[in-house]
């Protein structure tokens, strides 16, 4: 049976003569070119593109393949780039924020009642490419009493759109803890709009935080008169500042 299919293919390559074939023998041997004697059930004859002749004994041919000829590389070659020409190629411009884990880091600088910075983090959950709700937690700078605070809040943001480059607005709600003076600590929050591009995003906004300080009687706010019929004595002075915001993110 064996023999049958190895002159059935044999005959087959003498009709398509354009390609090479390939004699694989028992022992390993590997012999590339033309099939130019076949004695049935004897021998085959193989001429290689050197033009040495081999003869080989049926009982010691392991199988025959067919090479590609080059022109059927060329053909397969054309047929590729003819199709990438006609199929036009889409830019992918939808969002790169996907379902899951999702976090971000932003610094921003605001002004109004008090000014200062702060740098915040925030990290939790991606529902779809525009819906976020995270817990967030930072470091806050004000230029009133020179105080340091860190706020905790929930943040919720949604991107308006399921693109690259999307507006988008976010709310944050929680607690503004002071770290110079306990009796300032109280509620914070924030309203910011703004437009991502791609991972980074730009936004403005408003914020209120609870800030104070120690001050002198007689004092105005930020400074201002001193009457000495109070000595030195002290009080702690509180208030919800209100202020612009500017932000600048990027989210992982």
């Amino acid at each position: 049976m064996k023999k049958l299919y190895l002159l059935l293919f044999l005959a087959a390559a003498q009709i398509t003569t354009s390609a090479k074939e390939v004699v694989y023998l028992k022992n390993g041997s590997i012999i590339k070119g033309d099939i130019v004697e076949i004695v049935p059930n004897k021998t085959l004859t193989v001429e290689t593109a050197d033009g040495s002749t081999f003869v080989c004994n049926y009982d010691d041919i392991d199988k025959i393949a067919r090479e590609k000829s080059e022109n059927n590389e060329v053909i397969a070659k054309k047929s590729e780039d003819n199709e990438a020409l006609a199929t036009p190629k889409i830019k992918d411009n939808s969002s790169p924020l996907k379902r899951g884990y999702s976090g971000d880091v932003s610094s921003g600088f605001f002004a109004g009642e008090v000014w200062g910075a702060d740098i915040l983090t925030t990290h939790g959950f991606r529902f779809n490419p525009k819906l976020f709700v995270g817990l967030g937690t930072g470091l806050r700078f004000t230029d009133f009493a020179e105080s340091f605070s860190i706020p905790i809040f929930v943040n919720f943001r949604y991107d308006v759109l399921n693109n690259k480059i999307s507006p988008f607005f976010a709310i944050k709600s929680g607690v503004n803890i002071n770290l110079e003076h306990s009796f300032a600590t109280g509620f914070y929050g924030a309203f910011d709009a703004g437009c991502r591009f791609g991972h980074f995003y730009v936004s403005t906004g408003f914020e209120t935080a609870r800030d104070g300080d120690e001050c002198y009687y007689g004092y105005y706010r930020n400074g201002g008169y001193y009457d000495p019929s109070h000595g030195n004595d002290t009080y702690d002075y509180d208030f919800q500042a209100i202020n612009f915001a500017l932000r600048f993110g990027f989210i992982f």
